[in-house]
């Protein structure tokens, strides 16, 4: 049996927290964030305290690395793994329910 690259892990008791694995090593545990401004996406972005974080495209959102199963992996390997994780919450997520996140949507004529 071949598992998805990423899955989701909910936390039925706290709905704000949207979690990523990837299901192979190595086992990196991704965290999405949203934010209703600009200001705050800015910030957020900036901060440099995170292993890893990529931007969802067109969005106020992004994903961090949250953890690792076993070992870490090599730093530029964990990177492309966020920025996988990315690619696939807007895809699987985000474009199949539009309507949800469109208060996270950059407008570009006016962000």
């Amino acid at each position: 049996m071949n598992l998805a690259r990423f899955v989701y892990i909910a936390d039925p008791t706290d709905s704000n927290l949207n979690l990523i694995l990837h299901t192979q090593y190595p086992y990196v545990i991704g965290k999405v964030w949203a934010f209703k401004t600009k200001e705050e996406f800015d910030s957020f972005i900036k901060r440099n305290d995170f292993i890893s974080i990529a931007s969802i495209d067109g969005y106020r959102m992004a994903v961090t690395t949250y953890d690792t199963l076993g070992a870490k992996g090599d730093l530029s390997e964990v990177q492309m793994i966020i920025g996988g994780m990315a690619d696939f919450y807007r895809t699987d997520r985000i474009k199949k329910n539009a309507a949800r996140f469109a208060r996270y949507k950059i407008d570009f004529a006016n962000p």
